[in-house]
């Protein structure tokens, strides 16, 4: 949910849930039939970095040929994962990376997923596939919505889970230093 732009700048609150091991075709299919697809299986690439001054998230994504970086506050709630995010775009990922590392943050992971994203009303509807772990769906978006659409596609609210992406990998059991497809 935008809650402000500053030219480049993005200020977002993200509250989201994700739902795990779905089928991925019969979720398709439902949001099809309720939301518009922005997009189909981008190969989004992210590197995070360890944060040696607090427990802020810190992260790199490419996007086709957008970069973006991101930072990720946890604000804590018993369901929802809720997060005070800002996000900027950069124009040269290796330079970005190295004054990234200048300051003191050192890559620590480095991942590849597929991911088809839809669009209901104020929310989105992901589809993320990674390799070596089951597909599962994030939705993100005011709270009200967000059990909206874990309804339409026939789960509900004790079908979800804040487990953030490290959380799967670990549950999982991947290594995910690098982890492409």
């Amino acid at each position: 949910m935008n809650i402000g732009k500053s030219k480049n700048l993005i200020k977002m609150q993200e509250i989201e849930v994700k739902i795990l091991e779905i089928d991925e075709d019969e979720i398709r299919k439902k949001s099809d039939s309720f939301a518009d697809k922005i997009n189909d299986n981008v190969l989004l690439t992210t590197i995070t970095f360890s944060n040696p001054y607090n427990d802020v998230l810190v992260r790199l994504r490419k996007i086709n040929d957008e970069i973006i970086f991101t930072t990720k506050i946890r604000i804590p709630d018993k369901k929802f994962k809720i997060r005070k995010e800002y996000e900027t775009k950069i124009n040269d990922l290796k330079i970005f990376k190295k004054q990234l590392e200048i300051l003191g943050f050192k890559q620590v992971m480095l991942q590849e997923k597929k991911r088809t994203t839809y669009k209901y009303k104020n929310s989105e509807v992901v589809i993320d596939i990674y390799p070596k772990m089951p597909p599962y769906i994030e939705i993100e978006g005011p709270k009200e919505e967000i059990k909206e659409i874990v309804d339409k596609l026939g789960y509900s609210m004790e079908n979800t889970t804040q487990i953030n992406v490290y959380g799967l990998f670990e549950k999982y059991k991947i290594d995910a230093k690098e982890l492409k497809f």
